[in-house]
């Protein structure tokens, strides 16, 4: 792959920064804090928190974090654009076998959060707002 340098006094500030994609990313979180789990917490549930906690430990549920990411772009002279990325601060220790419908409700929570992020840096909220309707997971 071919690399152009392109000069820095060609930047067209004029140019509307514009959003390209807008992804929700999922990755597993290696340091959940299970501490609502402990029996000293709610011990009506000690027994069943017991029971979930041995089965996060054989592996049968972890725990993941959600956020929101998009990428962005502006002319930096002729057709050629630079690409940045802005991401939401995403939510940590959600439950893998939580329901689907709590995973949409985080996704457009985040989505809502970067949408506030990004607005602060001029961007074009229309693209934003087509973008995030097809948001890919």
């Amino acid at each position: 792959m071919k690399f152009r340098h392109t000069e820095t006094n060609t930047i067209d500030t004029t140019d509307i920064i514009r959003v390209d994609s807008i992804t929700i990313k999922t990755e597993i979180d290696e340091s959940p804090d299970l501490s609502y789990l402990d029996a000293d917490n709610d011990p009506e549930y000690a027994h069943d928190n017991a029971i979930r906690l041995r089965n996060y430990r054989h592996g049968y549920w972890h725990c993941v974090g959600i956020w929101a990411e998009c990428q962005v772009s502006y002319s930096i002279g002729g057709r050629d654009r630079r690409m940045e990325s802005f991401q939401s601060g995403g939510l940590w220790g959600i439950e893998s076998d939580s329901d689907q419908s709590y995973f949409d409700e985080v996704a457009q929570e985040e989505i809502a959060q970067l949408r506030a992020h990004v607005a602060r840096f001029n961007v074009d909220m229309d693209s934003f707002d087509r973008c995030a309707k097809g948001a890919k997971r």
